[in-house]
């Protein structure tokens, strides 16, 4: 099996760079396409759904803080029901 010369594998080298490079670019510009027409086809999605849904607005319109809080046992942490007081150990040292 013969070596290939520096120059050579310098040429080699160099044509892979340029490939690369030149695939990258294409990849770069189809996935930018693909993001701005998933963009444009949520954006108008969104404005033909609301614009069907401002006719029939649902009952409850509050927002995440708006929430009623849900007693499922734990610590119920952020609820306004009563509080624990700190627990104290007896540990000896």
């Amino acid at each position: 099996m013969a070596r290939t010369s520096k120059a050579q594998a310098l040429a080699i080298v160099r044509t892979f760079k340029k490939w690369l490079i030149i695939g990258s670019v294409v990849c770069f510009g189809v996935f930018s396409g693909l993001a701005v027409a998933h963009v444009t086809g949520v954006t108008s999605q969104s404005a033909t759904n609301s614009a069907t849904q401002q006719q029939a607005a649902p009952a409850n319109q509050g927002g995440f803080f708006q929430q009623q809080p849900q007693q499922q046992g734990g610590n119920n942490f952020g609820s306004s029901g009563t509080s624990q007081g700190p627990v104290s150990s007896s540990r000896v040292s």
